[in-house]
């Protein structure tokens, strides 16, 4: 249930026809209208919530209009990032110094390294390259990348935001990047070092 809480949330909705407000946030009644989550009880949603060791969501009363225009207080979810779908309020906070963000860090596999080597990291179909304040063993890092990952790309947060690209905070603490310009990429010179996490070895450095 949670995983398909989370791909309606970040990807389904507009598929779906379940109406997203620009924050993100989508009624759990209008997400019970859904064959698949029409079990889905308060209690069950609250502890998807409460249990998210990544924290990926966040659920909140609103005061909305009913059928009657009276004001009503009902209960709303979103996914805090990782949007394919384009949600134009998402409680996102600008990063403005590195000095804010002395670790900004993306895990990716080997498998990947020679393309992003050449080319950089892309956001492919999401709106955000994300990137972790630190990796998954830190404690104060709750989610920004998969704890299988095997290489870290530290990224070069002064010449980012020299350079003009932007670099946010997610709600859990998650550094969503919507790359250079509208390329939807942050190139290799933006990396400062790639480290192996088994090993601790440098195998590339700016």
């Amino acid at each position: 249930t949670a995983r398909a809480l989370t791909y309606l949330l970040r990807h389904g909705a507009e598929k779906e026809k379940v109406p997203m407000r620009p924050d993100g946030y989508v009624a759990l009644s209008d997400i019970t209208k859904k064959q698949k989550f029409r079990n889905l009880t308060l209690d069950q949603v609250q502890e998807i919530v409460s249990t998210c060791s990544k924290q990926r969501f966040s659920l909140t009363q609103l005061k909305v209009q009913n059928d009657k225009g009276e004001e009503v207080e009902e209960w709303f979810i979103k996914a805090n990032q990782g949007h394919s779908l384009v949600v134009p309020d998402l409680s996102l906070v600008p990063v403005t110094s590195h000095l804010d963000v002395p670790v900004c860090v993306h895990g990716t596999y080997y498998k990947s390294w020679d393309a992003i080597k050449q080319s950089g990291l892309s956001r492919m179909t999401r709106q955000h390259i994300h990137f972790a304040v630190g990796v998954p063993s830190d404690d104060h890092v709750i989610s920004g990348m998969r704890s299988t990952s095997e290489l870290l790309v530290y990224a070069d947060v002064e010449k980012m935001l020299r350079d003009g690209i932007p670099l946010l905070k997610s709600a859990n603490d998650v550094l969503l990047c919507p790359g250079k310009g509208d390329t939807g990429i942050v190139g290799p010179e933006y990396f400062k070092s790639v480290v192996d996490v088994k090993t601790g070895e440098v195998v590339f450095r700016n």
